[in-house]
């Protein structure tokens, strides 16, 4: 009997070890490269700003290819940055953590209506007027003066993010004309030390449509504040 529990446990424990073995083997054989699969992973070459146009490289459609888009991301017709083929107005947003976009907006600034740095944050504070406007840090006066020289026309529209705001707070400042005149007030005063044409409001994605009356009471008032002063 003892015999025949020895051999069973002996079976067992040379079945485990094959199954072991097996499962070993199996992710290794999926992860292997095959010397075909290695040639589709080949780089494209990018290739650089050059005189050749979208029309010209055949980049106005529908379809693209991957290969397409590694080859032409990088290029762009240098003999052709001020030049605007769109008719309506163009918003261009520039992020401080790409740097690339603040150099396209040096490079194409005639082709935009309006850039939109992503720098500012409006708060609530303790100071007198009621609020703040963080992030001016960011601000940075010779790219504004590059962007504008690029393009003559373009407006400088920083966004401003009512950044920690609750629900209950904007309600309170939409219900208050006081408040919402306080509040355009320390905008303009901004706009007016750092030679801003106006703002780009960041409001929907914190409080969505249940509370599109008191955003739409507040952008108002602060459209025609910022207005009287030839402000966007």
């Amino acid at each position: 009997m003892w015999q025949r529990v020895f051999s069973v446990s002996k079976m067992l424990v040379y079945t485990t070890a094959v199954f072991l073995a097996f499962c070993m083997f199996v992710p290794s054989a999926q992860g292997t490269i095959s010397p075909s699969d290695k040639k589709k992973l080949k780089a494209v070459e990018a290739l650089d700003p050059g005189p050749a146009d979208v029309f010209d490289r055949d980049l106005v459609k529908e379809s693209f290819k991957i290969s397409d888009i590694m080859k032409h991301h990088r290029s762009y017709c240098n003999t052709k940055t001020r030049e605007k083929r769109f008719g309506g107005a163009v918003l261009g947003y520039v992020t401080p953590w790409n740097n690339r976009g603040y150099d396209i907006a040096k490079i194409f600034g005639s082709k935009f209506s309006y850039v939109s740095p992503v720098w500012l944050q409006l708060e609530l504070s303790q100071e007198k007027a009621g609020f703040a406007v963080g992030g001016q840090h960011d601000v940075d006066v010779g790219w504004i003066e590059d962007v504008k020289r690029a393009g003559k026309a373009v407006k400088l529209v920083p966004r401003v993010l009512f950044e920690r705001w609750t629900p209950q707070q904007l309600s309170k400042v939409a219900a208050s004309k006081k408040k919402m005149t306080a509040m355009a007030s320390v905008l303009k005063e901004v706009a007016k030390k750092s030679e801003f044409d106006g703002y780009v409001l960041e409001l929907w994605s914190q409080f969505g449509a249940q509370m599109a009356n008191e955003m739409t009471k507040l952008v108002q008032h602060l459209a025609k504040e910022l207005q009287a002063e030839n402000l966007i």
